[in-house]
């Protein structure tokens, strides 16, 4: 029940407000907070997945973060579903 987005009655601010409760948890009890944001509209039309793959081994990023990365944008498609019609797979 973490999301908020197009859902009634929650806003971007119920997400921040969620972020910095959860940010200020983690920093008072010396734990790692990660955060990943993604804005994915048009995100399989017009991304080259490998790119941003290229950047996370540029920067160093190994471990769970690198493997979940490279196992959600690897051989991914994208159809949308309205109604009984449905968009070619992309």
């Amino acid at each position: 029940d973490i999301q908020n987005g197009f859902r009634q009655g929650r806003s971007t601010t119920d997400s921040l407000l969620s972020i910095l409760r959860d940010s200020l948890y983690a920093l008072n009890n010396r734990k790692v907070m990660i955060l990943i944001f993604l804005d994915v509209k048009g995100a399989f039309d017009n991304i080259v997945h490998r790119q941003i793959l290229n950047g996370l081994v540029k920067a160093n990023i190994q471990g769970t973060l690198m493997n979940f990365s490279i196992e959600y944008m690897s051989g991914r498609e994208v159809a949308v579903l309205v109604g009984e019609s449905k968009s070619e797979n992309k």
